[in-house]
């Protein structure tokens, strides 16, 4: 999204009240009214859901300057996915007729939106072709892969994603046992694809 759609929205939400979640906080459950439109202002919100087996998955992240419940509005659905703070999270939350009348009057916002969204399902293409038919270790592979691409930091010829992530959490995100991640994740570790999982917990 541009920097100048970025400041419209920053001074649009900011007229509204400013919501503070802790770390793994659910901000909202399925069938739960959604209480407007977010924009975060700091931290990472995983959007996921549980089978009727009770496995779960992670489907997005989203990270600072990114809407929440936007096109479940405009689409009139109920929410029928579960919302956590994976850090400390601050969003503000406005109205949703006014935040989409706000919207509708601008057109490059839109087209911007558009953009995003056109992105946004390429990434999740990708993840969706490596879960079909990659086995295990690509799968875990192309995970990484998309998770340095969207969230990477740059840092002494590393990069680094900004919020902790357990072997579960990976899991989860990657359709995997926590125990099959584990050991994919040493496999890539010795074949000094990733740094560091000394320091991600298991749990």
């Amino acid at each position: 999204m541009s920097s100048s759609i970025t400041s419209q929205l920053k001074r649009y939400f900011s007229r509204y009240p400013l919501r503070t979640y802790r770390k793994r906080e659910r901000i909202v459950r399925p069938e739960e009214i959604v209480p407007g439109i977010f924009f975060i202002k700091t931290g990472f919100v995983r959007q996921s859901t549980i089978s009727r087996e009770g496995k779960e998955l992670t489907l997005n992240i989203f990270q600072p300057e990114s809407l929440l419940f936007l096109i479940l509005t405009l689409e009139n659905k109920k929410n029928t996915y579960y919302y956590e703070a994976l850090t400390q999270v601050e969003a503000y939350c406005a109205p949703f007729s006014e935040t989409v009348d706000f919207m509708l009057d601008k057109p490059q916002f839109m087209l911007n939106l558009l953009k995003r969204v056109r992105y946004g399902i390429s990434i999740f293409n990708d993840r969706m072709e490596s879960l079909t038919f990659s086995n295990a270790k690509g799968k875990l592979a192309t995970t990484l892969l998309i998770l340095a691409q969207r969230f990477g930091k740059r840092e002494n010829g590393y990069i680094t994603i900004p919020f902790p992530l357990t072997h579960n959490d990976i899991a989860n995100f990657v359709g995997l046992t926590r125990e099959t991640t584990s050991i994919e994740m040493k496999s890539l570790e010795r074949h000094h694809i990733i740094e560091d999982i000394k320091n991600i917990p298991e749990f």
